[in-house]
């Protein structure tokens, strides 16, 4: 991922928004945090087109996998992942309020 981050040209700012750091959880609220980037992270990839073309064909992003597959093997499932899809601004909202206490 890095590598392709690397080869499509962007400034430094938004590499660095593309392929933060993401910390090892030690202690429950240490999930919340990497949640947290986790999200973050989706909803900038979301931003940039060509970064979703090129997961789509790589192995790195078993929801991006899954998500192609979705609707032949488990039309069912769509309806949660379009909930998913439409509760990611307010799920990092919540993150950001639960670490903040």
């Amino acid at each position: 991922m890095i590598g392709h981050v690397e080869a499509i040209g962007a400034d430094e700012t938004e590499k660095n928004a593309l392929c933060p750091p993401q910390a090892i959880p030690d202690v429950p609220r240490d999930y919340v945090e990497v949640m947290r980037t986790e999200l973050k992270t989706r909803m900038t990839w979301a931003q940039r087109p060509e970064l979703g073309a090129w997961m789509s064909n790589c192995r790195l992003d078993i929801y991006q996998a899954q998500f192609l597959t979705m609707p032949q093997e488990c039309p069912q499932a769509i309806p949660h992942f379009q909930r998913y899809m439409a509760n990611m601004g307010k799920a990092l909202e919540n993150a950001k309020a639960l670490l903040a206490n």
